[in-house]
């Protein structure tokens, strides 16, 4: 004798539920929402920050992207959610795994501390279909360097 389900209601329910499951599976998050892609170039003083990190993050919804500058300081992020963003600018990290971690010269990159804190940071961004592209001059911003 089989021990397979003889309730044929059973049955159904299973399959039924089995269904929903992998209905349910098929949906991704947040698809709803609506995506673009940006850029954004970042520079101190008429430099690029080469190597910076900069992360773009919504306190109402979540969202947050980031990614390193490239030579001329600039950086392209992919699928991002149009909404308003705080932007924060990191030194580049060291290397960790060698010998003699490399490090940035100090006066090479000076990142003033309120651009490196999410609540403290005064560089904000409004991302829509009609703005993608951005430009950040730290120096114009930098409230530690002004009387």
């Amino acid at each position: 004798m089989s021990h397979r389900l003889q309730n044929p209601l059973l049955n159904l329910l299973t399959i039924c539920l089995s269904c929903c499951v992998l209905v349910g599976c098929s949906h991704q998050p947040r698809s709803h929402i609506e995506r673009t892609d940006i850029s954004a170039t970042v520079t101190n003083g008429g430099s690029p920050l080469a190597g910076a990190l900069i992360d773009f993050s919504n306190p109402d919804s979540g969202e947050a992207y980031g990614g390193t500058l490239d030579a001329e300081g600039r950086v392209r992020l992919l699928g991002v959610a149009v909404g308003n963003y705080k932007i924060t600018v990191q030194p580049p990290p060291g290397d960790p795994l060698s010998d003699t971690p490399s490090r940035v010269p100090q006066e090479d990159m000076q990142i003033s501390r309120q651009f490196r804190a999410s609540h403290l940071t005064p560089l904000q961004a409004s991302v829509s279909d009609e703005k993608s592209d951005f430009a950040f001059e730290l120096k114009d911003f930098d409230l530690s360097k002004k009387r």
